[in-house]
């Protein structure tokens, strides 16, 4: 009985000590775990491109987050390596959105920044990293890295303006017209009723005018049952989801949804889908496909979800379209993407080459070089239509690049052309 007694008013004691230590200790946020730190050169020459890392250590932060950064007319940036963030880059404005901040404790966000070779003087890169902490909004201004721009030894010294005085077009960049047509899948989600699965389609309009078509290819072993078609006309046969219009709604976003209802009741699988928008322009036949996202748009307020389709609808919008940059040479494989999209290779050789002097005057942009059985590949360009890859080649046909051919992913491991051709309904081009 005394050792019982004795157990207890020891255990009394700590549960006291522990609770004392609480209230003594300081609360420590996560906020007070993230850090951002640039890497940037301090001194640059007009004209030319260079590469910036951002670091970002967050420590546990995990939900949505923002990293926004702004530069003057004379400065051109180019995505690379987003850190797994939805990239846009619009009037000097550069936004990375994350719905869903990787795990990892550290994000590193690689990009290109090329100057107008007419410029010179010192410009801060700062910028400020948002993000929620218990349903509040924070946000965290990094320290400025101060980067001096030397005269570039090719233009006249009577021609060289300030940065901020410059009054050209921002180099390295062509502003769209306007942002890329594109449609998110929801992952699909069980019914509040429990009797199917709740399938939500994201359509930023973008280019398109008149008539669309979405076509979403499901399990026969389901029926589909319309719950938001906007304005378009449902059906469903044969395991095919079709909406069709024949004026696309005019809003710049916004959602149709449906319902998958097994026929033998049995719920324990989520489906599996494959969809394409297909439309008119300049009285061709276009098609997107349709991408998935493990992201819970219904949960979303109309701006959040603005933000996400006109982040990722510029970033499909910097995949179609391989713009003139310098080259650069990067010692390693390409990041994986989602989905399926195309590539080009330019080069494999036995030996490694000088790439840099051998590419130098081409602008290429970014060129990724890997050793894959016994030869090193080197491949640019990110394309979602393979038609986009194909034209790239005969432009660097002209350059004399003739031995650069298409090749094919799938979620960053390489697939057959003509199997991606046919799981994205497009059309082989000889």
């Amino acid at each position: 009985m005394d050792t019982m007694n004795f157990f207890w008013d020891m255990l009394r004691k700590i549960r006291v000590i522990f609770f004392l230590g609480l209230l003594m200790s300081p609360l420590v946020s996560v906020a007070q775990d993230v850090s951002i730190k640039i890497t940037a050169p301090e001194e640059i020459t007009a004209g030319e491109v260079n590469v910036i890392y951002i670091h970002i250590s967050k420590s546990k932060l995990t939900g949505f987050a923002r990293l926004q950064q702004n530069f003057p007319l004379a400065i051109g940036v180019t995505k690379d390596d987003p850190g797994g963030g939805d990239y846009s880059f619009k009037n000097g404005n550069m936004n990375i959105i994350w719905l869903n901040l990787p795990k990892r404790d550290e994000i590193v966000i690689r990009y290109y920044l090329e100057t107008d070779k007419t410029v010179k003087g010192d410009f801060d890169l700062s910028g400020k990293f948002s993000y929620i902490v218990d349903s509040e909004r924070k946000e965290l201004s990094f320290d400025p890295k101060v980067i001096h721009i030397k005269p570039s030894p090719l233009v006249s010294e009577d021609q060289i303006v300030d940065i901020y005085k410059f009054e050209g077009s921002r180099p390295g960049y062509m502003e769209p017209e306007y942002s890329m047509s594109a449609v998110l899948r929801e992952k699909p989600y069980l019914s509040a009723t429990g009797d199917g699965w709740i399938v939500n389609l994201i359509v930023n309009r973008g280019a398109l005018e008149s008539m669309a078509r979405i076509e979403e290819v499901v399990s026969t072993r389901f029926t589909a049952e319309n719950i938001e078609s906007h304005n378009a006309v449902f059906s469903f046969k044969d395991g095919v989801v079709n909406y069709n219009w024949m004026n696309i709604p005019p809003e710049d976003f916004f959602t149709v949804s449906y319902k998958l209802i097994p026929l033998d009741g049995n719920l324990d699988d989520q489906p599996g889908i494959s969809g394409m928008i297909s439309y008119m322009k300049d009285g061709e036949m276009n098609s997107l496909q349709i991408f998935e996202k493990d992201i819970a748009f219904h949960t979303m307020d109309k701006s959040e979800l603005g933000e996400y389709v006109s982040a990722f609808a510029s970033e499909m919008e910097g995949r179609s379209v391989q713009r003139p940059v310098a080259t650069k040479i990067i010692n390693e494989k390409a990041p994986d993407e989602k989905g399926i999209y195309f590539r080009v290779q330019i080069l494999a050789t036995s030996k490694s080459v000088d790439a840099e002097r051998y590419f130098s005057k081409l602008k290429l942009g970014g060129i990724f070089k890997e050793h894959i059985e016994g030869l090193y590949k080197y491949t640019t360009g990110t394309f979602t239509l393979y038609k986009d890859a194909k034209y790239y080649i005969e432009k660097l046909k002209k350059v004399n690049l003739t031995e650069a051919f298409v090749i094919a992913y799938q979620d960053g491991d390489r697939i057959p052309v003509r199997r991606a051709l046919r799981m994205t309904n497009q059309k082989w081009i000889k």
